[in-house]
């Protein structure tokens, strides 16, 4: 059983992607703790086990070589960071915490596949009372079409701070009890969850 929803994972994941590997009937070996049950994970998360670090770890590689293998692809997960792919991942494996880990990193790729960035791009220096963040154009974008989405008053999604996003996003920190920087901070993106 587990060796032929291996097989199928595989299958899966050299139709999605054209530079993916495996041997001619889909199987390959998968290394390090991508090879361990998403219980596995789940319980080193739950148990403040430091090995809930290699993993965290390892989805961070895993999504680095998809964004060298993947065509059109920059970054897939651009908005991400090491916590929110982490938590990502739990989530996954909570569902199906008989899959090997490797699958859920795929699932989290696959979910993120249409967001990714698809350029490399100069990112901005955003500042505002004293702090500071450095984003892609592209990802303001984003931030700016969730927000007018969720009605916090942005007319124009152009990808320039400016007073209007500013508010909005003090407006959208406010309501969701996040520290009212009023700059897309990485908590910010991750609770927009765009």
């Amino acid at each position: 059983m587990r060796r032929t929803a291996i097989r199928a994972a595989a299958v899966l994941m050299a139709a999605a992607s054209p530079a993916a590997a495996a041997d001619g009937d889909g199987n390959f070996f998968a290394r390090g703790v991508g090879a361990q049950s998403c219980q596995s994970y789940v319980d080193a998360v739950q148990g403040g086990d430091p090995a809930a670090y290699l993993f965290r770890s390892w989805i961070n590689g895993y999504v680095t070589a998809q964004n060298q293998v993947r065509a059109e692809t920059y970054d897939l997960a651009p908005d991400a960071t090491a916590e929110s792919l982490a938590a990502a991942a739990a989530r996954v494996c909570a569902r199906a915490p008989e899959q090997p880990f490797w699958a859920a990193a795929h699932a989290l790729v696959e979910t993120a596949r249409p967001h990714r960035q698809k350029a490399q791009g100069d990112p901005a220096e955003i500042a505002w009372n004293g702090r500071a963040v450095s984003v892609q154009p592209a990802t303001l974008r984003r931030v700016q079409q969730a927000l007018k989405d969720a009605g916090y008053g942005i007319a124009t999604v152009d990808g320039v701070y400016g007073r209007n996003t500013r508010q909005a996003l003090q407006a959208f920190q406010r309501d969701a009890g996040l520290e009212e920087t009023g700059l897309p901070d990485a908590p910010t993106r991750a609770r927009l969850a765009y």
